[in-house]
Protein backbone atom coordinates (compact mmCIF):
# COMPACT_ATOMS: atom_id res chain seq x y z
CA UNK A 1 0.00 0.00 0.00
CA UNK A 2 1.10 3.06 -0.72
CA UNK A 3 2.15 5.81 2.07
CA UNK A 4 -0.02 8.73 2.38
CA UNK A 5 0.34 12.34 3.77
CA UNK A 6 -0.93 11.01 7.23
CA UNK A 7 1.07 7.80 7.40
CA UNK A 8 4.34 10.64 7.23
CA UNK A 9 2.35 13.07 9.73
CA UNK A 10 1.69 10.30 12.15
CA UNK A 11 5.72 8.17 11.68
CA UNK A 12 7.22 11.87 12.09
CA UNK A 13 4.81 12.85 15.03
CA UNK A 14 3.87 15.95 13.05
CA UNK A 15 0.72 17.63 14.12
CA UNK A 16 -0.10 19.55 10.68
CA UNK A 17 0.75 19.33 7.83
CA UNK A 18 2.76 22.67 7.86
CA UNK A 19 4.70 20.94 10.55
CA UNK A 20 5.69 18.30 8.60
CA UNK A 21 6.32 20.09 5.46
CA UNK A 22 9.08 21.94 7.65
CA UNK A 23 10.30 19.00 8.86
CA UNK A 24 10.76 17.42 5.60
CA UNK A 25 12.22 20.82 3.91
CA UNK A 26 9.40 21.07 1.52
CA UNK A 27 6.65 24.02 0.96
CA UNK A 28 3.07 23.38 2.69
CA UNK A 29 2.12 23.29 -1.16
CA UNK A 30 3.62 20.55 -2.21
CA UNK A 31 2.12 18.77 1.11
CA UNK A 32 -1.08 19.80 -0.90
CA UNK A 33 -0.01 18.37 -4.36
CA UNK A 34 0.80 15.33 -2.43
CA UNK A 35 -2.40 14.79 -0.94
CA UNK A 36 -3.77 14.77 -4.69
CA UNK A 37 -1.29 13.12 -6.63
CA UNK A 38 0.26 10.58 -3.81
CA UNK A 39 3.09 10.89 -1.83
CA UNK A 40 6.75 10.77 -3.55
CA UNK A 41 8.92 7.53 -3.02
CA UNK A 42 11.72 8.85 -1.79
CA UNK A 43 9.51 10.00 0.70
CA UNK A 44 7.97 7.05 2.01
CA UNK A 45 11.00 4.91 2.49
CA UNK A 46 10.91 5.90 5.95
CA UNK A 47 7.41 4.85 6.67
CA UNK A 48 6.91 1.23 7.51
CA UNK A 49 3.23 0.09 7.42
CA UNK A 50 1.94 -2.79 8.94
CA UNK A 51 -1.65 -5.31 8.62
CA UNK A 52 -2.74 -2.92 11.17
CA UNK A 53 -1.49 0.44 10.21
CA UNK A 54 -2.57 -0.78 6.80
CA UNK A 55 -6.69 -1.47 7.95
CA UNK A 56 -6.41 2.15 9.89
CA UNK A 57 -5.39 3.90 6.93
CA UNK A 58 -8.29 2.01 4.46
CA UNK A 59 -10.58 3.64 7.05
CA UNK A 60 -9.21 6.70 7.27
CA UNK A 61 -9.01 6.88 3.38
CA UNK A 62 -12.17 5.75 2.85
CA UNK A 63 -13.32 8.45 5.57
CA UNK A 64 -11.87 11.08 3.67
CA UNK A 65 -13.86 10.16 0.55
CA UNK A 66 -16.79 10.16 1.98
CA UNK A 67 -16.52 13.10 4.41
CA UNK A 68 -13.48 14.70 3.10
CA UNK A 69 -10.78 16.69 5.11
CA UNK A 70 -12.84 18.72 7.54
CA UNK A 71 -14.62 17.62 10.87
CA UNK A 72 -17.67 16.18 9.05
CA UNK A 73 -16.96 12.44 9.77
CA UNK A 74 -16.59 13.03 13.51
CA UNK A 75 -20.21 15.27 12.83
CA UNK A 76 -21.96 12.20 11.55
CA UNK A 77 -21.08 9.84 14.38
CA UNK A 78 -22.25 12.66 16.66
CA UNK A 79 -25.21 12.43 15.06
CA UNK A 80 -25.71 9.13 14.51
CA UNK A 81 -25.09 8.39 18.43
CA UNK A 82 -27.88 11.04 19.28
CA UNK A 83 -30.66 9.79 16.72
CA UNK A 84 -32.90 7.65 18.96
CA UNK A 85 -33.24 3.90 18.17
CA UNK A 86 -36.62 4.63 17.50
CA UNK A 87 -35.93 6.61 14.54
CA UNK A 88 -34.45 4.04 12.77
CA UNK A 89 -37.16 1.33 12.70
CA UNK A 90 -39.03 2.09 9.98
CA UNK A 91 -42.40 0.66 8.70
CA UNK A 92 -41.88 -3.04 6.74
CA UNK A 93 -43.79 -1.86 3.58
CA UNK A 94 -41.12 0.70 2.32
CA UNK A 95 -38.66 0.13 -0.05
CA UNK A 96 -34.68 0.32 0.95
CA UNK A 97 -34.07 3.07 -1.13
CA UNK A 98 -37.00 4.82 1.54
CA UNK A 99 -35.77 3.65 4.32
CA UNK A 100 -32.56 4.39 3.90
CA UNK A 101 -33.29 8.32 3.04
CA UNK A 102 -35.53 9.20 6.20
CA UNK A 103 -33.05 7.48 8.05
CA UNK A 104 -30.78 10.04 6.37
CA UNK A 105 -33.21 12.75 6.97
CA UNK A 106 -33.06 11.96 10.54
CA UNK A 107 -29.51 11.87 10.98
CA UNK A 108 -29.41 15.17 9.11
CA UNK A 109 -31.66 16.99 11.46
CA UNK A 110 -29.47 16.07 14.04
CA UNK A 111 -26.58 17.34 12.23
CA UNK A 112 -28.17 20.52 11.42
CA UNK A 113 -29.16 20.77 15.40
CA UNK A 114 -25.01 19.76 15.95
CA UNK A 115 -23.61 22.86 13.55
CA UNK A 116 -26.01 25.14 15.04
CA UNK A 117 -24.76 24.81 18.23
CA UNK A 118 -20.65 24.16 17.33
CA UNK A 119 -21.25 27.66 15.59
CA UNK A 120 -17.79 28.21 14.36
CA UNK A 121 -15.92 25.98 16.18
CA UNK A 122 -14.94 22.76 14.47
CA UNK A 123 -14.25 19.28 15.84
CA UNK A 124 -10.96 17.91 13.82
CA UNK A 125 -9.47 15.90 16.42
CA UNK A 126 -10.91 12.59 18.34
CA UNK A 127 -10.49 15.05 21.66
CA UNK A 128 -12.67 17.85 19.83
CA UNK A 129 -15.52 14.66 19.25
CA UNK A 130 -15.42 13.61 22.74
CA UNK A 131 -15.84 17.11 24.55
CA UNK A 132 -18.41 17.95 21.99
CA UNK A 133 -20.09 13.94 22.67
CA UNK A 134 -20.34 14.98 26.21
CA UNK A 135 -21.69 18.52 25.89
CA UNK A 136 -24.71 16.73 23.77
CA UNK A 137 -25.19 14.41 26.76
CA UNK A 138 -26.45 17.40 28.73
CA UNK A 139 -30.29 16.77 29.26
CA UNK A 140 -31.41 20.33 27.48
CA UNK A 141 -29.75 18.70 24.23
CA UNK A 142 -31.72 15.79 24.58
CA UNK A 143 -34.54 17.58 24.87
CA UNK A 144 -33.82 19.93 21.60
CA UNK A 145 -32.92 17.13 19.76
CA UNK A 146 -36.53 15.31 20.50
CA UNK A 147 -37.82 18.29 19.49
CA UNK A 148 -36.28 18.77 15.94
CA UNK A 149 -37.13 15.25 15.27
CA UNK A 150 -40.15 14.67 16.72
CA UNK A 151 -42.77 15.48 13.61
CA UNK A 152 -40.39 13.32 12.04
CA UNK A 153 -40.23 10.41 13.51
CA UNK A 154 -41.53 7.61 11.06
CA UNK A 155 -43.79 5.76 13.75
Amino acid sequence: MAVTVDDLRAALDAATDMQLAEMLGVERSTVAQWRKRGVPRRFQSSVKIGPEEEAYAKDFALRRRLFGDGDGGYLMMAAMAHVPLSCFDMPAELSNANIGGMRMDMVLIVARYIVDLLGDRRSYTEGDYLALMQELDGEQHRRAIARAIGPFQPI
